[in-house]
């Protein structure tokens, strides 16, 4: 390597290194994350420069961008870590690294569970009492013990003062000398006074708090009882003796009555006394409970049960007829119900009237045919069928309008659409069995629209329906249920 590749290779090192000097001293951070700007107002920033760290319970978390002077007080431009959240009760103080050491910022972020910062990005911070008030306060107090020390000395001096002195120190000696004698003459005596007065301390200490609430108890009802009854006492007195006299007279006619039981007189002694009368009143007692039970527990089995009443009515459009329901459906478990309903069949009874036709033609001879003629009565039917339930499909079987049959529900956008499908009469050999579809549309939580298709597989009886129905849980049907006699 050439001696001025060496030389510039040496330069580049030295810049090299002069540049993290240069980003150490100036603090300069140009790979850390996002940075947030937080102005702080403090009365006095003495010995806080630009740079000086910021702290969060001792962790570094920014610096001091810059200090301004403002009107009043000064403001420090924080600049913090963006993942730093600040909440209600933040501040900041002025702190020092030790008793020499460098101030910084303390910053206590608060509780932002408690909500955000009232002015954002803003907060009021204290500073702690600096070296010169501290150095004045301290002068104040030299004066302070300067000037008691005069004192003294001026009280002390001269011949006065010293003959005082010595006065007092010989009252001191005679004072300790007499306290000594009666120590010594009194000795035993006073440790056991001290003895007594220690354990009447230690007793009065446990048993005081009580007495005296007791007391205060006693005397606040004492209070209340003559202050309310003043006036009534002198006849409450008169009363007490007149009673008094009454339950003596009372007390008698008592011990008779019980004589005459203990020997067997009357009803009530002959009932207490005969062993036979107790045996036959308990066997009654026995029968009662258990016919109350079982009534007990019959009722609640049908107040847990759930009773639903239905009533709809839908106008077909090939024809003028209607259909008709009145329906119950009653659920005596979250997973199972049965369904009964009475409804009208525009289908009804199917009638086929056969026709002979006899025709004479012109060369006389006769033409005989049969013409058959299909009718329907409308007709009313009794649906009885048992269910399972499972979310929002339910399965049905049974009696359907009269015949067998099998149906299905199945309920959409939490209720407010039912949609059901019924298969039955599968034993007229004449036509193809009977489909019905409905759907109901709950404008309200008891009333509903419907609509749909009767007997989908005949074309000849086809017919799409409109209407609607009202339902509701009935609590009145469901208490009649209850009280009705158990067969």
């Amino acid at each position: 390597m050439s001696a001025a590749a060496k030389v510039g290779l040496f330069a580049l090192i030295v810049i090299f290194i002069a540049g993290i000097f240069i980003l150490k001293i100036e603090d300069l951070n140009f790979w850390g994350g996002r940075m947030q700007r937080i102005n702080v107002t403090f009365p006095d920033v003495s010995g806080l420069d630009a740079k000086a760290a910021v702290r969060v319970h001792g962790v570094r978390v920014g610096k001091v961008e810059k200090i301004l002077l403002l009107q009043g007080y000064a403001e420090a431009v924080l600049s913090v870590d963006a993942s730093l959240k600040l909440g209600k009760g933040a501040t900041a103080f002025v702190r020092n690294m030790g008793l020499l050491g460098d101030k910084y910022v303390e910053l206590a972020p608060g509780n932002p569970d408690l909500g955000p910062l009232e002015t954002p990005g803003r907060l009021a911070g204290s500073s702690p009492v600096s070296y010169d008030e501290i150095l004045s306060k301290i002068d104040a107090i030299g004066d302070n013990v300067k000037a008691l020390t005069s004192s003294f000395r001026t009280s002390l001096a001269g011949p006065e003062a010293e003959a005082r002195m010595k006065e007092i120190v010989e009252n001191l000696r005679s004072l300790t000398a007499q306290a000594d004698r009666i120590v010594a003459e009194n000795r035993g005596t006073v440790h056991e006074a001290v003895d007594n007065i220690r354990e009447i301390t230690a007793r009065l200490k446990a048993d005081l708090p009580e007495v005296l609430a007791n007391a205060r108890t006693l005397l606040d009802h004492v209070d209340t009882i003559v202050t309310d009854n003043r006036s009534g006492l002198a006849d409450t007195v008169k009363n007490m003796k007149e009673s008094t006299a009454k339950l003596e007279t009372t007390m008698k006619s008592v011990d008779n009555i019980m004589g005459k039981i203990d020997r067997g007189e009357g009803t009530i002694g002959k009932l207490i006394n005969s062993s036979a009368t107790h045996d036959r009143l308990l066997s009654t007692m026995d029968s009662v409970k258990g016919g109350v039970d079982s009534l007990s527990n019959s009722i609640g089995r049908i107040q847990r049960w759930g009773f639903q009443l239905d009533v709809s009515s839908d106008a077909l459009t090939r024809t003028s007829d209607s259909l008709s329901r009145i329906g119950v459906v009653i659920q005596p478990a979250p997973n199972r119900f049965y369904f009964i309903e009475g409804s009208s069949d525009p289908i009804g009874n199917r009638t086929e009237k056969t026709t002979t036709i006899t025709v004479t033609n012109p060369d006389g001879s006769i033409t005989t045919t049969e013409q058959s003629v299909l009718s329907y009565e409308q007709k009313y039917t009794i649906s009885a069928m048992f269910g399972w339930q499972f979310k929002d499909l339910s399965l049905r079987a049974g009696i359907r309008e009269a015949t067998g049959g099998v149906g299905a529900d199945y309920r959409v956008l939490n209720g407010r659409i039912k949609l059901s499908l019924d298969a039955f009469d599968f034993s007229d050999p004449n036509r193809k069995f009977q489909l019905l579809f409905r759907g109901k549309f709950f404008l309200y939580k008891n009333v509903y629209l419907s609509t749909g298709m009767n007997d989908l597989m005949n074309s000849g009886t086809r017919s799409f329906f409109i209407g609607g129905g009202v339902t509701w849980e009935d609590e009145d049907f469901k208490y009649l249920l209850g009280s009705a006699p158990k067969l």
